[in-house]
């Protein structure tokens, strides 16, 4: 629970038609540092240990309070950023649609602009996930008036958080699409986060 201003917070249903929608670190935020961590040696024997690292330090980013204030300090609302949704399961697609149903809005988003870290790529193929629909904390997206979107892009990653526009905000009656290797599909809201599955069969299989 938190107090503030009337007019100096921001929710998940703020966001408007015309908005850009940045997103911050990375896809499988989550999927990929707990996994790594739960099955060090799988990881280690297919990627090497050097790679571990790296994947294990997915880990420790899970938060997104200095993602959230570095955004907010270009401006909120009219001045700049309109809403914030963090990432958890479901991954960024399910995200996606939870702003578009607190907002009301469409959105039209693009796969080729998520960043997908190496490590999150690999983990997921790893383990057969999907790294757009799975756990992801540590992930923000943002939406931003257009003529701002470059300032809070600068101002994320001179904090040395990684940001990239990932698509737009539409009104309701364009609907939800999304730009999939080059194809136009609907955007719908994962059934099931994939990574319990993924995690239990491992365990089940005796990974390490």
């Amino acid at each position: 629970m938190t107090l503030a201003p009337e007019d100096r917070y921001l929710a998940s249903n703020m966001s408007r038609s015309g908005d850009l929608i940045i997103m911050t670190k990375g896809v499988a935020m989550a999927a990929t540092g707990i996994l790594a961590r739960a099955f060090p040696k799988t990881v280690e024997r297919a990627c090497g240990s050097s790679f571990l690292k790296r994947a294990q330090s997915h880990f420790y980013q899970f938060s997104v309070v200095e993602d959230a204030l570095a955004a907010a300090s270009v401006g909120l609302r009219d001045e700049g950023v309109t809403a914030m949704h963090d990432v958890t399961e479901g991954g960024l697609l399910g995200a996606l649609h939870e702003l578009s149903e607190a907002s009301g809005v469409g959105l039209d988003i693009d796969l080729s602009n998520v960043i997908l870290t190496d490590e999150a790529r690999i983990v997921c193929d790893l383990f057969g996930l999907d790294p757009y629909v799975t756990l992801s904390e540590g992930t923000l997206m943002v939406t931003v008036k257009p003529e701002k979107a470059k300032e809070v892009v600068r101002a994320l990653e001179s904090k040395g958080i990684r940001a990239k526009v990932i698509g737009r905000v539409m009104n309701r009656q364009h609907g939800r699409w999304v730009t999939r290797e080059g194809r136009r599909e609907k955007l719908r809201k994962p059934p099931i986060d994939p990574y319990w599955r993924a995690y239990w069969k491992a365990d089940r299989e005796g990974w390490k």
